[in-house]
């Protein structure tokens, strides 16, 4: 048990709690956020979303960002005739659509990477390139006004 806690890596490190913590609890805060995921998978939920993401902000307003959990499409392939089942492409207007709608988002925005448009695509590294050109920056976007999170 020490007195005087450090930040380094121990160099006896013990599956056991300590009896002392290492940093002093801080105030406590709640964080308040908004996640979503496997949307849009239809013409009618890229409609929708503006409008839930309004509902949300209104009802609860203290909440700092998105997070949208992956999944910009469906993973279902396509299915040839009888032949191989075959992914199906992912052209770039689906990542552009996607950040489009969610231009709608009172906060910041954070896309994670779901399978979908990533894995399931015919050729992922074009999806990949095209979801880091569009979604891997999209809560960067100074154009849209949103309030700082204040990280530095």
């Amino acid at each position: 048990i020490t007195n005087n806690p450090s930040l380094s890596p121990s160099s006896n490190p013990s599956i056991e709690p300590t009896a002392i913590p290492s940093l002093s609890p801080t105030e406590s805060k709640t964080l308040t956020f908004f996640a979503i995921g496997d949307v849009p998978y239809s013409d009618l939920e890229a409609c929708l979303i503006p409008h839930e993401l309004n509902k949300a902000a209104n009802s609860t307003p203290d909440a700092k960002f998105m997070l949208h959990l992956g999944d910009i499409r469906d993973g279902k392939p396509y299915y040839v005739d009888s032949g191989p089942v075959q992914p199906r492409p992912c052209p770039e207007y689906l990542y552009e659509d996607v950040a489009t709608i969610f231009t709608a988002s009172s906060v910041p925005t954070f896309f994670s990477m779901g399978d979908n448009a990533w894995l399931d695509c015919e050729n992922v590294d074009e999806s990949y390139t095209f979801w880091k050109k569009h979604l891997l920056t999209f809560n960067e976007r100074e154009d849209l006004g949103w309030p700082s999170l204040g990280a530095t």
